[in-house]
C-alpha cells in the first residue's frame, strides 16, 4: 500500500483497525519476553504503547500519520525529542514514537530490542511489500530479539485487503 492510502484513512476517520483496549494477544504473551525496548511498527494510535510502558517496557512506535501521532502525544503527554535521521521524535515516560516511513528505519534509530510487536503491520502492507518489511525487521533484530506476530487469515476470494490475509505458509516463508 502506498503511504497516501493510510494517511487518507486517518484524515477521513477510517479507523476500523483501531482497538479501544490493549490487544488481547499482547496482554497474554508479552510477559514471555524480557523487559527492554519493544518496537511497534505502524503503531497508529494504539493503546498498546501505554500498556507496554506501564509494565516496564520501553515502547517504540513507528507511525506515518501525524493525526495518529497527535493522539499519542495528547494521551501520553509526549514531548518533542531529537530528530533521528529524518524521523520526527516524540517521547515521554517509557514511550518513544518515531514519525515517518517505517521503511526508512535503521538499527541505530531503535537500538537493541527485546521484541517486535507486529500488532497489525504485516496485514496492513500489500503482499508485494512483505519481503522488504521482513528484511528490515531482520536488520533491526539482535540475536536475542523476539517477535510477537498478530495476523489475520480469511478467504481471499471474499476480500482483497487491506487488511491482507496472511496464512501459516506466508508466515513460514
Amino acid at each position: 500500500m502506498k503511504p497516501a492510502f493510510w494517511l487518507e484513512a486517518w484524515e477521513n476517520g477510517r479507523r476500523g483497525f483501531h482497538m479501544e483496549q490493549p490487544n488481547p494477544d499482547l496482554v497474554e504473551y508479552a510477559s514471555r519476553f524480557p523487559k527492554g525496548s519493544v518496537l511497534v511498527p505502524l503503531c497508529g494510535a494504539s493503546l498498546d504503547l501505554g500498556w507496554l510502558a506501564e509494565r516496564g517496557y520501553h515502547a517504540i512506535g513507528v507511525e506515518l500519520s501525524p493525526i495518529a501521532v497527535a493522539e499519542l502525544v495528547e494521551r501520553h503527554g509526549l514531548q518533542p525529542g531529537r530528530d533521528r535521521g529524518g524521523l520526527e521524535v516524540v517521547e515521554g515516560q517509557g514511550i518513544t514514537v518515531l514519525m515517518g516511513d517505517f521503511f526508512t528505519l535503521q538499527p541505530e534509530h531503535v537500538g537493541p530490542l527485546s521484541f517486535i510487536w507486529d500488532r497489525a503491520a504485516l496485514v496492513a502492507l500489500h503482499p508485494s511489500q512483505r519481503q522488504d518489511y521482513v528484511s528490515l525487521q531482520r536488520e533491526l533484530m539482535g540475536p536475542e530479539t523476539g517477535l510477537l506476530l498478530n495476523v489475520l487469515n480469511y478467504d481471499k476470494s471474499k476480500l482483497d485487503g487491506p487488511p491482507w490475509a496472511v496464512t501459516r505458509e506466508d508466515v513460514a516463508a
